[in-house]
């Protein structure tokens, strides 16, 4: 890092994001500034590193690179921690509960009925994609309603 010259490009970047203003002008001004130096000064550092020998000998070299079909920085954040989106959590929790009212079918209360409902309403609006939604459910449709949401 010692080796590396700034450009003309990148003196002309830090002369005009000077901030002239308040507070936020100038941490605006400061991360635009940040930002221009970042991408002249960039390339530079990579193409010393690079004729310095800094990529001859990377772990991996020569192999093809294993991406997965949802390698995004979410899914495998999720994944690492076991953590699942809200509404996947919801969803099996009403599977659940139909579960229950369907062991205790005799039962047949229409408050539970009901809160199993508000929880599909609730998963309805947190779900990604509207195919995902599903309807509500009555004590003459659940258990088919169940067997759909398996």
């Amino acid at each position: 890092m010692d080796n590396i010259l700034i450009t003309e490009s990148a003196k002309a970047a830090d002369e005009a994001s000077r901030p002239r203003g308040g507070f936020l002008s100038v941490l605006t001004m400061s991360f635009s500034r940040f930002r221009q130096d970042l991408t002249v000064i960039a390339p530079e550092i990579i193409l010393n590193y690079s004729r310095k020998g800094g990529f001859k000998d990377l772990p991996g070299k020569g192999k093809p690179v294993q991406i997965e079909e949802s390698d995004d920085l979410y899914t495998r954040t999720l994944k690492s921690s076991n953590l699942i989106p809200a509404w996947l959590a919801l969803r099996k929790e009403i599977v659940r509960d139909m579960k229950t009212i369907l062991d205790n079918i005799q039962t047949n209360d229409e408050d539970q009925i009901e809160q199993l409902n508000q929880k599909i309403r609730k998963y309805n609006r947190q779900v990604p994609n509207p195919l995902l939604q599903k309807g509500v459910v009555t004590s003459q449709n659940i258990q088919e309603k169940y067997e759909k949401w398996l």
